[in-house]
């Protein structure tokens, strides 16, 4: 069976974060394209996972889109614990 290029990030994605690697993670995170980012996050187990992941983007443009990218359940999660003000500011970025 072969691996797809989506397991090899997702893998690498949580080596990162259970390594505790933030600042690895935090490039891998931010070359990666929205829609992957989202994929990945929405793979992740757990909550703090997910929010961890998305915490880890530092344009709030790329962090809309990666919204529009997940799913509900994995969009709630991200934005439930998310400072008002960020919140705001990401909705402002989408259309």
């Amino acid at each position: 069976m072969s691996i797809s290029k989506f397991d090899l990030i997702l893998e690498g994605v949580q080596k990162f974060m259970r390594r505790g690697a933030t600042g690895h993670l935090t490039n891998m995170i931010n070359k990666m394209h929205p829609a992957d980012v989202g994929k990945v996050i929405q793979h992740l187990s757990t909550s703090h996972e997910k929010k961890e992941v998305f915490d880890l983007i530092r344009n709030v443009k790329i962090k809309a889109q990666v919204i529009k990218e997940v799913d509900t359940l994995s969009r709630t999660e991200i934005l439930t614990y998310m400072p008002s003000q960020e919140t705001v500011s990401i909705l402002h970025e989408l259309s």
